[in-house]
């Protein structure tokens, strides 16, 4: 969808599903697959989960780096190859993701009774694409 704004001509509308424990979460496609994605403007990096890389068709650069988690957990992070991000039939952009072991994350999602997820949409994104998030109308906006 794509709809005029003051600051852009283009501006690209992603559905967001706010979820019973208060995350946000969208859909991109990623080699002609579906990803459920947590939209989180307090992580730093956008990640992927490290067991779906085979599944997206996702290789990593072989350099691995240790990147802090919420509270004191240290994980260790490989960087991927850059990749395109879909929506739609949209190219949002291309992109390393940081691909981590989400099982921690996605046993605390399902602990909530929420679906697990694939992916992170960090700051790195959020700001590459000038991002609002409008609670509103529940739907990540890109300029």
């Amino acid at each position: 969808m794509k709809l005029t704004h003051p600051f852009s001509e283009k501006r690209l509308e992603i559905p967001l599903t706010l979820t019973q424990s208060q995350h946000l979460i969208c859909h991109f496609t990623i080699h002609g697959e579906k990803a459920r994605c947590l939209v989180d403007t307090g992580a730093s990096n956008s990640c992927l989960n490290y067991h779906k890389a085979k599944f997206f068709g996702i290789e990593k650069n072989g350099i691995s780096a240790p990147m802090a988690a919420a509270g004191e957990e240290k994980i260790t992070a490989f960087e991927s190859k850059e990749i395109e991000l879909y929506f739609e039939n949209h190219s949002l952009t291309n992109i390393a993701l940081m691909l981590i072991d989400m099982s921690s994350i996605n046993q605390t999602l399902e602990s909530q009774n929420e679906l697990p997820i694939d992916l992170i949409i960090g700051a790195d994104f959020l700001q590459q694409k000038k991002a609002v998030i409008d609670y509103h109308q529940r739907c990540l906006v890109l300029l």
